[in-house]
């Protein structure tokens, strides 16, 4: 998954009900974020080009979802906990979230995929971050000498 829902909102979250996630734009929208061109369309519950990146957790039982979409994950160890505060969260009456939550992370445990490799993604330290802005401050303050120099 590379990092995609990583910092991604929840946008759209029934109490006690169902939490949408995954859309970039975080407006429920959508977006397509890949360019893949369907043959056919008998994939799209809701119509052409619907298939997109969003998805949803379940915060209850919900047999009238029984066999109408597809199950890929699943939501494993102390994350249980953060699905218990979702059905708690405050919305307004368009069922947005006042104080929105965000997935943090995104987690594939298993990849049903084994023939495509994922890119891999350096991320940069907090203390290399730390050192850029201390290279960046450095070089501010020696242009700013600079000038005043000049001005002298």
């Amino acid at each position: 998954m590379e990092g995609y829902y990583h910092d991604t909102i929840f946008h759209r979250i029934i109490q006690g009900f169902i939490a949408y996630g995954g859309d970039l734009k975080g407006t429920g929208a959508g977006q397509i974020s890949y360019k893949i061109t369907f043959l056919s369309t008998r994939f799209n519950c809701c119509g052409r080009d619907d298939n997109d990146s969003q998805f949803y957790f379940t915060l209850c039982s919900t047999s009238e979802l029984q066999n109408k979409h597809t199950i890929f994950g699943k939501v494993t160890g102390e994350t249980i906990y953060n699905m218990l505060k979702l059905k708690e969260t405050l919305v307004d009456v368009n069922d947005r979230p006042l104080y929105v939550p965000k997935m943090i992370k995104a987690e594939l445990l298993n990849n049903p995929f084994s023939d495509i490799i994922p890119k891999i993604i350096v991320q940069e330290s907090e203390e290399v971050k730390d050192n850029n802005q201390l290279l960046n401050l450095r070089d501010l303050q020696m242009k700013k000498r600079k000038e005043d120099r000049i001005s002298d």
